[in-house]
Protein backbone atom coordinates (compact mmCIF):
# COMPACT_ATOMS: atom_id res chain seq x y z
CA UNK A 1 0.00 0.00 0.00
CA UNK A 2 3.09 2.41 0.45
CA UNK A 3 4.52 1.90 -2.55
CA UNK A 4 0.95 2.96 -4.55
CA UNK A 5 1.00 5.61 -2.24
CA UNK A 6 4.52 6.52 -3.66
CA UNK A 7 3.22 5.87 -7.31
CA UNK A 8 0.42 8.09 -6.96
CA UNK A 9 2.42 11.20 -5.69
CA UNK A 10 4.65 10.53 -8.41
CA UNK A 11 1.99 10.23 -11.19
CA UNK A 12 -0.05 13.85 -10.04
CA UNK A 13 3.41 15.52 -9.59
CA UNK A 14 4.64 14.26 -13.64
CA UNK A 15 0.95 15.03 -14.69
CA UNK A 16 1.08 18.19 -17.36
CA UNK A 17 -2.72 18.73 -17.90
CA UNK A 18 -5.84 17.87 -16.07
CA UNK A 19 -7.26 15.24 -18.29
CA UNK A 20 -4.00 12.85 -17.93
CA UNK A 21 -3.69 13.48 -14.34
CA UNK A 22 -6.95 12.43 -13.86
CA UNK A 23 -6.32 9.11 -16.35
CA UNK A 24 -3.12 7.98 -14.56
CA UNK A 25 -4.63 9.13 -11.00
CA UNK A 26 -7.59 6.34 -11.80
CA UNK A 27 -4.95 3.46 -12.71
CA UNK A 28 -3.50 4.11 -9.63
CA UNK A 29 -6.53 3.65 -7.68
CA UNK A 30 -7.56 0.42 -9.32
CA UNK A 31 -4.18 -1.46 -8.83
CA UNK A 32 -3.88 0.23 -4.74
CA UNK A 33 -8.07 -1.34 -4.06
CA UNK A 34 -7.84 -4.23 -7.01
CA UNK A 35 -8.19 -6.78 -4.57
CA UNK A 36 -11.60 -5.39 -3.93
CA UNK A 37 -12.52 -6.74 -7.16
CA UNK A 38 -12.89 -3.28 -8.41
CA UNK A 39 -13.67 -2.65 -11.97
CA UNK A 40 -14.45 1.16 -12.37
CA UNK A 41 -12.97 4.34 -10.75
CA UNK A 42 -15.04 7.19 -11.92
CA UNK A 43 -15.67 11.47 -11.03
CA UNK A 44 -19.80 11.77 -10.93
CA UNK A 45 -21.17 14.95 -11.44
CA UNK A 46 -24.24 16.55 -10.53
CA UNK A 47 -26.27 17.82 -13.76
CA UNK A 48 -29.01 19.51 -14.53
CA UNK A 49 -31.63 17.15 -13.16
CA UNK A 50 -32.37 16.79 -9.17
CA UNK A 51 -32.44 13.49 -8.98
CA UNK A 52 -29.00 12.36 -11.34
CA UNK A 53 -25.35 12.63 -12.14
CA UNK A 54 -23.12 12.08 -14.90
CA UNK A 55 -19.77 10.10 -15.31
CA UNK A 56 -17.86 13.14 -15.90
CA UNK A 57 -14.42 11.05 -16.10
CA UNK A 58 -13.56 7.65 -15.74
CA UNK A 59 -10.73 4.07 -15.81
CA UNK A 60 -13.09 0.87 -16.74
CA UNK A 61 -10.00 -1.77 -16.64
CA UNK A 62 -10.98 -4.52 -18.78
CA UNK A 63 -14.95 -3.83 -18.95
CA UNK A 64 -15.94 -3.60 -22.54
CA UNK A 65 -18.43 -0.33 -22.00
CA UNK A 66 -17.73 2.60 -21.25
CA UNK A 67 -20.09 4.87 -18.94
CA UNK A 68 -18.79 8.08 -19.82
CA UNK A 69 -21.43 10.59 -20.24
CA UNK A 70 -23.84 8.34 -18.78
CA UNK A 71 -26.17 9.37 -16.30
CA UNK A 72 -26.36 8.00 -12.79
CA UNK A 73 -28.60 7.87 -9.94
CA UNK A 74 -27.46 10.66 -7.00
CA UNK A 75 -26.33 8.57 -3.69
CA UNK A 76 -28.73 7.94 -1.34
CA UNK A 77 -28.44 9.86 1.73
CA UNK A 78 -29.12 6.85 4.27
CA UNK A 79 -25.35 5.52 3.09
CA UNK A 80 -23.46 8.66 4.10
CA UNK A 81 -21.20 8.78 6.72
CA UNK A 82 -18.95 11.05 7.94
CA UNK A 83 -15.10 10.45 8.59
CA UNK A 84 -12.47 13.27 9.18
CA UNK A 85 -14.45 16.04 8.38
CA UNK A 86 -15.34 14.40 5.44
CA UNK A 87 -18.10 12.60 3.41
CA UNK A 88 -18.00 9.23 2.56
CA UNK A 89 -21.31 7.03 0.09
CA UNK A 90 -20.92 3.53 1.08
CA UNK A 91 -23.14 1.87 -0.94
CA UNK A 92 -23.63 -2.09 -1.34
CA UNK A 93 -25.67 -4.94 -3.04
CA UNK A 94 -27.11 -2.27 -4.95
CA UNK A 95 -30.11 -2.96 -7.51
CA UNK A 96 -30.07 -0.47 -9.88
CA UNK A 97 -30.44 -1.24 -13.16
CA UNK A 98 -28.65 2.09 -13.97
CA UNK A 99 -25.82 0.47 -12.13
CA UNK A 100 -25.76 -3.45 -12.17
CA UNK A 101 -25.55 -3.53 -16.02
CA UNK A 102 -22.17 -1.61 -16.16
CA UNK A 103 -20.94 -4.50 -13.46
CA UNK A 104 -21.41 -2.13 -10.42
CA UNK A 105 -22.81 -4.19 -7.08
CA UNK A 106 -21.18 -1.65 -4.74
CA UNK A 107 -19.08 1.34 -4.21
CA UNK A 108 -18.04 3.55 -2.15
CA UNK A 109 -17.62 7.09 -2.82
CA UNK A 110 -16.61 11.03 -1.69
CA UNK A 111 -16.82 14.44 -2.25
CA UNK A 112 -14.51 15.94 -4.83
CA UNK A 113 -13.33 19.59 -5.91
CA UNK A 114 -12.60 19.43 -9.18
CA UNK A 115 -12.66 23.21 -11.39
CA UNK A 116 -14.65 24.30 -8.27
CA UNK A 117 -17.10 22.83 -8.52
CA UNK A 118 -18.82 21.54 -5.22
CA UNK A 119 -20.75 18.60 -6.12
CA UNK A 120 -18.90 16.13 -7.85
CA UNK A 121 -17.83 12.89 -6.23
CA UNK A 122 -14.80 10.18 -6.76
CA UNK A 123 -16.11 6.91 -7.16
CA UNK A 124 -14.36 3.76 -6.81
CA UNK A 125 -17.13 0.69 -7.87
CA UNK A 126 -16.64 -3.27 -7.54
CA UNK A 127 -18.63 -6.07 -8.77
CA UNK A 128 -18.63 -7.42 -5.43
CA UNK A 129 -21.74 -6.76 -3.58
CA UNK A 130 -19.61 -5.88 -0.51
CA UNK A 131 -16.49 -3.79 -0.59
CA UNK A 132 -15.63 -3.98 3.28
CA UNK A 133 -13.67 -1.18 2.92
CA UNK A 134 -11.45 -1.17 6.18
CA UNK A 135 -10.72 2.09 8.48
CA UNK A 136 -7.27 2.44 7.26
CA UNK A 137 -8.47 1.72 3.57
CA UNK A 138 -11.16 4.65 3.96
CA UNK A 139 -8.48 7.64 5.44
CA UNK A 140 -6.52 6.58 2.43
CA UNK A 141 -8.98 6.75 -0.07
CA UNK A 142 -9.78 10.41 1.40
CA UNK A 143 -5.99 11.40 1.94
CA UNK A 144 -5.32 10.34 -1.99
CA UNK A 145 -8.67 12.46 -3.17
CA UNK A 146 -7.64 15.94 -1.11
CA UNK A 147 -4.01 15.59 -3.21
CA UNK A 148 -5.73 14.60 -6.34
CA UNK A 149 -8.31 17.42 -5.90
CA UNK A 150 -5.41 19.96 -5.21
CA UNK A 151 -3.07 18.92 -7.41
CA UNK A 152 -5.77 18.88 -10.12
CA UNK A 153 -6.37 22.72 -9.29
CA UNK A 154 -3.01 23.35 -9.84
CA UNK A 155 -2.22 21.32 -13.36
CA UNK A 156 -5.17 22.97 -14.70
CA UNK A 157 -4.10 26.16 -13.73
CA UNK A 158 -1.16 26.33 -14.86
CA UNK A 159 -2.51 24.35 -18.05
CA UNK A 160 -4.57 27.21 -18.82
CA UNK A 161 -1.84 29.78 -18.15
CA UNK A 162 0.48 27.45 -20.41
CA UNK A 163 -2.72 27.51 -23.31
CA UNK A 164 -3.02 31.52 -22.07
CA UNK A 165 1.03 32.05 -22.74
CA UNK A 166 0.77 29.62 -26.10
CA UNK A 167 -2.06 32.14 -27.73
CA UNK A 168 0.21 35.34 -26.64
CA UNK A 169 3.24 33.93 -28.32
CA UNK A 170 0.84 33.16 -31.50
CA UNK A 171 -0.77 36.37 -31.44
CA UNK A 172 2.85 38.69 -31.16
CA UNK A 173 4.11 36.41 -34.22
CA UNK A 174 1.00 37.44 -36.28
CA UNK A 175 2.04 40.67 -35.54
CA UNK A 176 5.17 40.50 -36.10
CA UNK A 177 4.86 38.70 -39.77
CA UNK A 178 2.24 41.64 -40.29
CA UNK A 179 4.77 44.42 -39.55
CA UNK A 180 7.60 42.66 -41.82
CA UNK A 181 4.68 42.41 -44.71
CA UNK A 182 3.81 46.02 -44.10
CA UNK A 183 7.61 46.80 -44.42
CA UNK A 184 8.35 44.34 -47.49
CA UNK A 185 4.93 45.81 -48.97
CA UNK A 186 6.97 49.77 -48.58
CA UNK A 187 9.99 48.75 -49.71
CA UNK A 188 8.83 46.81 -52.62
CA UNK A 189 6.37 49.62 -53.55
CA UNK A 190 9.79 52.01 -53.09
CA UNK A 191 11.77 49.91 -55.27
CA UNK A 192 9.06 49.68 -58.00
CA UNK A 193 7.90 53.10 -57.98
CA UNK A 194 11.49 54.61 -58.60
CA UNK A 195 12.35 53.39 -61.63
CA UNK A 196 9.60 54.64 -63.71
CA UNK A 197 10.08 57.62 -61.44
CA UNK A 198 13.25 57.90 -62.45
CA UNK A 199 12.54 57.60 -66.16
CA UNK A 200 10.00 60.63 -66.13
CA UNK A 201 12.12 62.62 -64.18
CA UNK A 202 15.38 61.83 -65.97
CA UNK A 203 13.69 62.43 -69.62
CA UNK A 204 11.49 65.57 -68.56
CA UNK A 205 14.88 66.92 -67.16
CA UNK A 206 16.02 66.54 -71.32
CA UNK A 207 13.09 68.59 -71.97
CA UNK A 208 13.74 71.47 -69.80
CA UNK A 209 17.63 71.40 -70.06
CA UNK A 210 17.84 70.85 -73.95
CA UNK A 211 17.08 72.07 -77.23
CA UNK A 212 15.82 68.82 -78.78
CA UNK A 213 15.14 68.92 -82.25
CA UNK A 214 11.12 67.54 -83.20
CA UNK A 215 12.04 64.02 -83.50
CA UNK A 216 13.87 64.12 -80.42
CA UNK A 217 11.11 65.48 -78.62
CA UNK A 218 8.59 63.04 -80.12
CA UNK A 219 11.08 60.12 -78.84
CA UNK A 220 11.64 61.97 -75.22
CA UNK A 221 7.90 62.56 -74.82
CA UNK A 222 7.26 58.50 -76.04
CA UNK A 223 9.73 57.73 -73.06
CA UNK A 224 7.78 59.46 -70.08
CA UNK A 225 4.41 58.36 -71.63
CA UNK A 226 5.75 54.79 -71.46
CA UNK A 227 7.01 55.47 -67.88
CA UNK A 228 4.23 57.14 -66.79
CA UNK A 229 2.03 54.16 -67.78
CA UNK A 230 4.08 51.83 -65.86
CA UNK A 231 3.83 53.85 -62.64
CA UNK A 232 -0.22 54.30 -63.40
CA UNK A 233 0.16 49.73 -63.57
CA UNK A 234 1.79 49.66 -60.23
CA UNK A 235 -0.22 52.35 -58.24
CA UNK A 236 -3.29 50.71 -59.73
CA UNK A 237 -2.45 47.04 -58.76
CA UNK A 238 -1.21 48.69 -55.18
CA UNK A 239 -4.59 49.63 -55.24
CA UNK A 240 -6.32 47.09 -56.11
CA UNK A 241 -4.12 45.13 -53.38
CA UNK A 242 -4.58 47.12 -50.25
CA UNK A 243 -8.81 47.29 -51.15
CA UNK A 244 -8.79 43.08 -51.03
CA UNK A 245 -6.84 43.39 -47.85
CA UNK A 246 -8.94 46.03 -46.12
CA UNK A 247 -12.40 45.08 -47.82
CA UNK A 248 -11.89 41.81 -49.65
CA UNK A 249 -13.35 41.53 -53.34
CA UNK A 250 -16.21 43.13 -53.98
CA UNK A 251 -18.33 40.98 -56.47
CA UNK A 252 -20.89 42.62 -58.40
CA UNK A 253 -22.45 39.34 -60.06
CA UNK A 254 -24.66 39.16 -62.83
CA UNK A 255 -25.08 36.82 -66.42
CA UNK A 256 -21.97 37.14 -68.35
CA UNK A 257 -21.32 35.87 -71.55
CA UNK A 258 -17.19 34.49 -71.48
CA UNK A 259 -17.01 33.80 -74.69
CA UNK A 260 -17.86 37.15 -76.12
CA UNK A 261 -15.45 38.72 -72.98
CA UNK A 262 -12.42 36.81 -74.52
CA UNK A 263 -13.55 37.98 -78.38
CA UNK A 264 -13.53 41.68 -77.00
CA UNK A 265 -10.47 40.85 -75.19
CA UNK A 266 -8.53 39.67 -77.83
CA UNK A 267 -9.95 41.82 -80.39
CA UNK A 268 -8.63 44.78 -78.16
CA UNK A 269 -4.85 43.55 -78.32
CA UNK A 270 -5.07 42.20 -81.78
CA UNK A 271 -5.44 46.07 -83.10
CA UNK A 272 -2.66 47.21 -80.33
CA UNK A 273 0.07 44.58 -81.11
CA UNK A 274 -0.36 43.64 -84.42
CA UNK A 275 3.40 41.85 -84.47
CA UNK A 276 1.63 38.91 -82.29
CA UNK A 277 -0.66 36.47 -83.92
CA UNK A 278 -3.31 36.53 -80.53
CA UNK A 279 -6.55 34.22 -81.54
CA UNK A 280 -9.13 32.42 -79.55
CA UNK A 281 -10.59 29.00 -79.79
CA UNK A 282 -13.98 28.92 -77.96
CA UNK A 283 -16.12 25.41 -77.68
CA UNK A 284 -19.57 25.63 -78.95
CA UNK A 285 -22.66 25.47 -76.49
CA UNK A 286 -20.85 26.89 -73.60
CA UNK A 287 -23.10 28.05 -70.86
CA UNK A 288 -23.49 31.28 -69.47
CA UNK A 289 -22.82 31.62 -65.93
CA UNK A 290 -23.59 34.08 -63.23
CA UNK A 291 -20.31 35.98 -62.26
CA UNK A 292 -18.20 39.58 -62.10
CA UNK A 293 -17.68 39.98 -65.60
CA UNK A 294 -15.05 43.43 -64.74
CA UNK A 295 -13.14 41.11 -62.71
CA UNK A 296 -13.14 38.33 -65.37
CA UNK A 297 -12.18 40.65 -67.74
CA UNK A 298 -8.92 41.71 -65.27
CA UNK A 299 -7.59 38.98 -64.86
CA UNK A 300 -8.22 37.62 -68.56
CA UNK A 301 -6.16 41.14 -70.17
CA UNK A 302 -3.52 40.41 -67.53
CA UNK A 303 -2.60 37.28 -68.39
CA UNK A 304 -3.06 38.35 -72.34
CA UNK A 305 -0.53 41.11 -71.23
CA UNK A 306 1.63 39.02 -69.80
CA UNK A 307 1.64 36.58 -72.50
CA UNK A 308 2.57 39.49 -74.92
CA UNK A 309 5.43 40.64 -72.25
CA UNK A 310 7.34 37.31 -72.17
CA UNK A 311 7.02 36.51 -75.66
CA UNK A 312 9.11 37.51 -79.08
CA UNK A 313 7.28 39.10 -81.58
CA UNK A 314 5.74 37.42 -84.26
CA UNK A 315 4.79 34.23 -81.54
CA UNK A 316 1.19 32.99 -81.35
CA UNK A 317 -0.99 33.67 -78.59
CA UNK A 318 -4.18 31.48 -77.78
CA UNK A 319 -7.20 32.14 -75.43
CA UNK A 320 -9.55 28.53 -75.13
CA UNK A 321 -12.64 28.24 -73.55
CA UNK A 322 -13.89 25.18 -72.95
CA UNK A 323 -15.32 23.03 -69.95
CA UNK A 324 -13.82 20.46 -67.70
CA UNK A 325 -14.52 17.11 -67.79
CA UNK A 326 -17.07 17.14 -64.66
CA UNK A 327 -18.90 19.98 -66.71
CA UNK A 328 -19.03 21.46 -63.45
CA UNK A 329 -16.54 24.42 -64.83
CA UNK A 330 -15.71 26.53 -67.63
CA UNK A 331 -11.94 26.39 -67.97
CA UNK A 332 -10.42 29.50 -69.78
CA UNK A 333 -7.17 29.08 -70.36
CA UNK A 334 -3.76 31.61 -72.25
CA UNK A 335 -1.29 29.77 -73.98
CA UNK A 336 1.90 31.65 -75.03
CA UNK A 337 5.12 30.92 -77.43
CA UNK A 338 7.01 33.01 -74.64
CA UNK A 339 10.25 31.92 -72.60
CA UNK A 340 8.56 29.86 -69.79
CA UNK A 341 9.03 29.41 -66.35
CA UNK A 342 11.37 26.91 -64.29
CA UNK A 343 9.37 24.14 -62.71
CA UNK A 344 10.93 25.05 -59.45
CA UNK A 345 9.31 28.51 -59.66
CA UNK A 346 5.84 27.54 -60.53
CA UNK A 347 4.42 27.27 -56.90
CA UNK A 348 6.03 30.74 -56.15
CA UNK A 349 4.40 32.36 -59.50
CA UNK A 350 0.97 33.41 -57.19
CA UNK A 351 2.80 34.96 -54.17
CA UNK A 352 2.95 39.03 -53.83
CA UNK A 353 6.02 40.46 -55.35
CA UNK A 354 7.17 37.32 -57.13
CA UNK A 355 9.19 37.60 -59.73
CA UNK A 356 11.95 34.55 -61.42
CA UNK A 357 15.51 35.57 -61.25
CA UNK A 358 15.33 34.41 -64.70
CA UNK A 359 17.36 37.26 -66.45
CA UNK A 360 14.88 36.92 -69.32
CA UNK A 361 12.24 37.41 -67.28
CA UNK A 362 14.36 40.38 -65.35
CA UNK A 363 14.48 42.44 -68.32
CA UNK A 364 10.84 43.17 -68.45
CA UNK A 365 9.20 45.66 -65.86
CA UNK A 366 6.70 44.21 -63.49
CA UNK A 367 5.65 44.55 -59.68
CA UNK A 368 4.89 41.11 -58.73
CA UNK A 369 1.13 41.57 -57.99
CA UNK A 370 -0.63 40.86 -61.57
CA UNK A 371 -0.76 36.91 -61.07
CA UNK A 372 -1.36 37.81 -57.11
CA UNK A 373 -4.21 39.85 -57.69
CA UNK A 374 -5.17 36.92 -60.44
CA UNK A 375 -5.00 34.29 -58.41
CA UNK A 376 -7.04 35.90 -55.40
CA UNK A 377 -9.73 37.28 -57.88
CA UNK A 378 -10.09 33.99 -58.99
CA UNK A 379 -10.73 32.68 -55.89
CA UNK A 380 -12.69 34.69 -54.70
CA UNK A 381 -14.95 34.04 -57.48
CA UNK A 382 -14.94 30.13 -56.34
CA UNK A 383 -12.40 29.12 -59.14
CA UNK A 384 -8.69 28.15 -59.02
CA UNK A 385 -6.23 29.40 -61.26
CA UNK A 386 -2.68 26.95 -62.24
CA UNK A 387 -0.16 27.47 -64.58
CA UNK A 388 1.57 24.81 -67.13
CA UNK A 389 5.00 25.95 -68.61
CA UNK A 390 8.85 24.69 -70.03
CA UNK A 391 11.19 26.92 -70.11
CA UNK A 392 12.07 28.28 -73.91
CA UNK A 393 8.80 26.58 -75.20
CA UNK A 394 6.10 28.98 -73.78
CA UNK A 395 3.69 29.05 -70.84
CA UNK A 396 0.12 27.99 -70.20
CA UNK A 397 -2.21 29.52 -67.70
CA UNK A 398 -5.58 28.17 -66.76
CA UNK A 399 -8.55 29.15 -64.13
CA UNK A 400 -11.83 27.76 -63.90
CA UNK A 401 -15.20 29.06 -62.73
CA UNK A 402 -18.11 27.55 -61.41
CA UNK A 403 -21.08 26.91 -63.55
CA UNK A 404 -23.15 27.07 -60.53
CA UNK A 405 -23.53 30.32 -59.27
CA UNK A 406 -20.58 31.62 -56.10
CA UNK A 407 -21.65 33.43 -53.33
CA UNK A 408 -21.99 37.05 -53.37
CA UNK A 409 -20.76 39.84 -51.46
CA UNK A 410 -17.32 40.96 -49.99
CA UNK A 411 -15.28 37.38 -49.95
Amino acid sequence: MEQSYTNFLETIVCAEEPETLLIDSFFVFFELFKKKNINRVQIWESVSEPKENSVYYEYCGDEPLSMLKFRVPVLPENIKNYLENDTVWEFENITLEALNRFNINSLIACEVCLNKKNNAFLVVASKNKNLNFTLEEKKLLLKLKKLLAKEYLKTEKQYKSSDEIKRLQEQNNHLREQDRLRVNLINNISHELRTPLASILGFSNMLVTKQLDAFSVKDVAEQIHQAAKRLSTLITDFLHINKADSEGWSLNLEMCDIGELIKQSIEEFSRLYKEYKITYHILENYPIIKTDPRLIRQVLDNLVSNAIKYSLVGSSIIVTLDITQDNKELKISVTDQGIGINKEELSKIFDRFYRSNNPEVQKVTGSGLGLAICKEIVVALNGKIEAESELNKGSKFSFTLPITEPSAGIL
